[in-house]
């Protein structure tokens, strides 16, 4: 075991390491590897292991749970997305018939307006 900070020298074989502070720190992706942290005692490793000591082989991380929700919020928004690009489709339909419609009534009206006429008054 590699214990930086407050833990004192117990004489335990060096099997794991423990760092303080490191739980939500930043780091560039360009030299980054995957390392994971026990948040609850500070341990880190490089492979998960199941409340048995077992290696897990499907991991439930932080990360994959809010990449989860992102993905249904995601999926939601393209829903969303779909739906509203279809009634923009049936409102510009709507538009275009209304347009025409316009069209002929107001070939209607001028075909139906009176000649103008002249009116003499002769008194």
């Amino acid at each position: 075991m590699i214990a930086i900070g407050g833990f004192a020298a117990s004489g335990t074989p060096y099997e794991a390491c423990y760092i303080g502070g490191i739980a939500g720190a930043e780091i560039s992706t360009a030299n980054a590897a995957t390392v994971y942290i026990d948040t609850t005692t500070g341990q880190l490793g490089t492979a998960l292991v199941g409340a048995n000591g077992n290696k897990s082989t499907a991991p439930v991380r932080r990360g994959a749970q809010r990449q989860a929700m992102f993905d249904r919020k995601v999926e939601k928004l393209q829903t969303r997305i779909a739906q509203q690009e279809k009634q923009i489709e049936i409102l510009s339909t709507q538009l275009k018939e209304q347009a025409a419609q316009i069209q002929k009534v107001s070939a209607q009206l001028e075909t139906s307006r009176l000649a103008p006429r002249v009116v003499t008054n002769n008194q």
